[in-house]
């Protein structure tokens, strides 16, 4: 639910319903990073969508013991043993357990900053600054390889979860984006993420101008990729990039995952930039990105606010 609530908050005002998941909603596994991170990630998201601090006091406390469990476990400001068995979930390249693990581990501590600010816990914000600060450092020190920009573990997951969970350096994001852009390119334009980071990767590949990147990625038809999907006569995305090829007996075939992309559809071809607007949309970044293949786009979301309206056309 994590993972799909930007688009899901697209499509439909889901304050109600998903602020009562929010507080009630059984995870499918708890103490698994990754998936027990909607302890705080939905929260934000929809904060950051509707603007209701409530959403966030109620779940703060929550919030605060997960962390706190995860410290038992901190070594030099990352993990340590971290249960971790999914990671990028089906994904075509995974990284591996301590590496996913880190990038939530350090993630959690810069929502908590946030949150904590936005409540006026001060102390708490500044305590996760602080953790924050240091992960980030550590994650750096751990996993990056200089000389070739990119993150230990090579692949497409790796890069899209450092930089989407903004762990990479300012002044190096501009090469490890080019990293990003090389490793789709010479994977035939074909994804290669999974669940958590499939998200992410075309508005990262956007943000640093491989927009034809991007496009080759959303309109590719082999295998893997979102068309291929519905090449095998899906009508609805599946849990996996094989569609209706799947050998896998318990694949879903009606499954949120992939669809998560459809947030890309608003925020950056629509230009909506949710997450960089003031709670609730109040102020709005407008910022399209225009696709020359696509022709002409138009989206429109139903604030409390009004009608937001985008449009281009080459």
């Amino acid at each position: 639910i994590q993972t799909y609530a930007p688009s899901a908050c697209w499509y439909m005002n889901n304050k109600d319903f998903l602020g009562r998941w929010n507080l009630y909603g059984r995870k499918i596994e708890y103490g698994v990073y990754g998936w027990e991170d909607e302890e705080y990630i939905l929260p934000w998201t929809l904060y950051c969508f509707y603007g209701d601090k409530s959403i966030l006091k109620n779940k703060f406390t929550d919030i605060l013991n997960l962390a706190k469990e995860r410290e038992k476990s901190e070594t030099d400001g990352l993990t340590e043993n971290a249960h971790s068995p999914y990671c990028d979930h089906v994904s075509v390249q995974n990284v591996p357990p301590s590496f996913f693990a880190d990038c939530y581990y350090s993630l959690m501590w810069l929502r908590i900053s946030q949150i904590a600010e936005v409540l006026g816990e001060h102390k708490n914000a500044e305590i996760a600054r602080k953790k924050r600060n240091r992960a980030e450092k550590e994650f750096h020190k751990k996993y990056y390889v200089p000389d070739k920009h990119d993150y230990k573990p090579s692949c497409q997951s790796a890069l899209v979860l450092a930089m989407a969970f903004e762990l990479t350096p300012k002044d190096l994001r501009e090469k490890t984006a080019a990293t990003l852009n090389e490793y789709v390119v010479k994977n035939g334009y074909r994804i290669t993420t999974g669940f958590m980071a499939t998200p992410w990767i075309l508005g990262i590949l956007c943000d640093y101008g491989y927009t034809d990147t991007a496009w080759e990625l959303i309109n590719q038809q082999e295998y893997p990729s979102w068309r291929y999907i519905l090449k095998t006569g899906a009508t609805a995305f599946t849990e996996n990039w094989e569609g209706y090829t799947t050998s896998d007996p318990y694949a879903s075939m009606n499954h949120y995952s992939y669809g998560a992309v459809s947030r890309w559809f608003f925020e950056y071809l629509g230009g909506i930039r949710v997450f960089d607007s003031k709670p609730g949309l109040k102020e709005l970044v407008i910022k399209p990105t225009v696709i020359r293949q696509i022709g002409s786009f138009e989206a429109r979301y139903k604030s409390d606010y009004g009608i937001i309206d985008t449009r281009w056309k080459v």
